[in-house]
């Protein structure tokens, strides 16, 4: 539910920080000291008054902290000892003294090559890791500095806590991790055996979460297609009922610079990926979606609006032919595109359907 490209960053981020902030090995333990010095040294540096400075570092070190890096870290100078906490402390005058004796401190944490650290594949995380994660994504990013980018951005926590806090919760509630590779391939099965037709109902989910996994499981496919060294070796038809609620002209295009939808109805034939869609409404359609359609199956409609959406489909449907589409009897429709020679009034069998 990301509704400004301003966002993703601060998702991917959370994500790259998951393992870093949960993990133990000595490489991930050396990196989450490296993005911690790093945060704070931008709070310390950003100029703003001391009570805020010394507020927003307690508030990091209170959540995120390691065995070396922590308010209970020792700074030593000739003479004196005193722990990054008393550092923090402000005079009379309003001001952090140590300040540079902070800021060097934290240097030693810094280095350039941390970027390179890799993770373990397969890393298992909870919501509440990831809502961590998250939090610090925002801090690192300095926006506790920016009230309007902290407003805009915070949503996203907001978001995640909702779903922490819902029956959803238990969705992400595993032990194990799987490829997406074996996500699709298990998909497909029924005890041990390839199924040819895999129904979907999320019934009981509210309309956003099933938009946001319709889209979800979309992807999965279509990347997973996409990547076979055999192309077209493993087809996929997602078959899309009540398709105005899911594929529509929505935000992606701005928010995520493409529309999954979209893309596999541009790309995915050639992959062997294509896109079914059963709608009341073709006129609530993503435009791209629908040019890109070969074939129509057109049942009794009334609104001139999606009349016209019809009209527009093809050359070959008459003015006629729409005006039929107002007095059709059930089961009997319009049918036309690349598989029928002619325009032609068709009529489904109940029974056809019953065995369906």
């Amino acid at each position: 539910d990301a509704t400004t490209p301003t966002q993703l960053p601060i998702i991917e981020k959370a994500l790259k920080l998951v393992p870093i902030l949960t993990g133990n090995s000595e490489n991930v333990i050396k990196r989450k000291n490296d993005i911690i010095a790093r945060a704070l040294q931008d709070i310390l540096l950003s100029g703003s008054e001391s009570t805020k400075i010394r507020d927003q570092v307690v508030g990091v070190l209170t959540k995120f902290n390691t065995a070396d890096l922590s308010l209970e870290s020792k700074i030593v100078q000739p003479g004196y000892e005193r722990t990054l906490r008393q550092c923090l402390l402000i005079d009379n005058q309003g001001k952090i003294n140590a300040m540079n004796l902070v800021v060097d401190f934290l240097s030693q944490f810094i280095h350039e090559d941390m970027d390179n650290i890799e993770i373990t594949p397969g890393f298992v995380y909870t919501l509440d890791d990831l809502y961590n994660a998250l939090e610090f994504s925002l801090i690192n990013e300095g926006i506790l500095s920016n009230g309007t980018s902290f407003d805009k951005l915070n949503s996203l926590k907001v978001r995640l806590r909702s779903i922490m806090n819902s029956d959803l919760k238990k969705v992400f509630e595993v032990e194990e991790h799987i490829s997406k590779a074996e996500f699709v391939e298990n998909f497909f099965k029924s005890n041990s055996r390839n199924a040819q037709v895999v129904g979907v109902s999320f019934g009981d989910l509210d309309e956003r979460t099933i938009k946001m996994l319709t889209k979800i499981l979309s992807k999965i496919f279509f990347n997973y297609v996409t990547t076979l060294l055999n192309r077209g070796s493993f087809p996929i038809h997602i078959v899309i009922e009540e398709a105005h609620r899911y594929v529509q002209n929505d935000s992606d295009l701005e928010v995520l610079g493409y529309n999954i939808f979209e893309r596999i109805t541009k790309e995915g034939r050639k992959y062997g990926i294509i896109l079914g869609l059963i709608t009341q409404r073709p006129t609530e359609l993503s435009k791209t979606v629908l040019s890109q359609c070969g074939n129509f199956v057109v049942f009794r409609m009334y609104h001139p609006a999606d009349l016209g959406i019809v009209s527009s489909l093809s050359s070959a449907v008459s003015e006629e032919s729409i005006s039929k589409l107002k007095t059709l009897k059930p089961g009997t429709a319009l049918a036309f595109g690349t598989a029928f020679k002619l325009t032609q009034l068709i009529k489904i069998e109940k029974q056809f359907l019953t065995h369906l």
